[in-house]
């Protein structure tokens, strides 16, 4: 199977709180899938438009063109995990090298950087924290990949 490379890129700085160490837990569990990868990209000290377009400049930089990028947003598309897990099953059968995952600022993202992305997903039309999408995303990933492992993590 091809080993293929998660890289989450998230606006705004790696905070040591409550979610930071089930966010480390998690990315240890994961990496024995995949590489992993957490870019803490500086966020605007801004607001509105000129944010997102400051931190676009900087999510951009970050994404190779070889890369399928996925967008995490309320107005995308919601899955389940199961979907998920057949997401990457896909990309790595297809020899996808590495997937980012991008999480913007407080203010969203610029339309550059949707115009940027190959998919856009929700975790759900309600809104979180910063953290806690870091958390939940992270865990769901893993929870993917025990499903494609066959392994006893996933119930349902």
């Amino acid at each position: 199977m091809n080993i293929m490379k998660l890289l989450f890129l998230t606006v705004g700085k790696e905070n040591k709180d409550i979610y930071q160490e089930a966010i480390n837990e998690y990315t240890k569990r994961l990496s024995h899938y995949v590489s992993v990868e957490w870019k803490y990209l500086k966020n605007s000290t801004k607001g509105g438009e000129v944010a997102k377009t400051e931190e676009a400049e900087i999510i951009l930089k970050n994404i190779g063109r070889e890369d399928f990028v996925v967008l995490l947003d309320e107005k995308g598309k919601e899955m389940r995990t199961k979907e998920l897990s057949d997401f990457f099953d896909k990309k790595m059968q297809s020899g996808e090298k590495r997937v980012v995952f991008i999480i913007g600022g407080a203010f969203g993202v610029s339309e550059l950087v949707k115009k940027a992305v190959q998919m856009t997903i929700a975790l759900s039309q309600l809104t979180f924290p910063h953290e806690l999408v870091r958390l939940i995303l992270v865990e769901q990933i893993y929870r993917a990949f025990t499903i494609l492992k066959g392994e006893k993590y996933h119930h349902e």
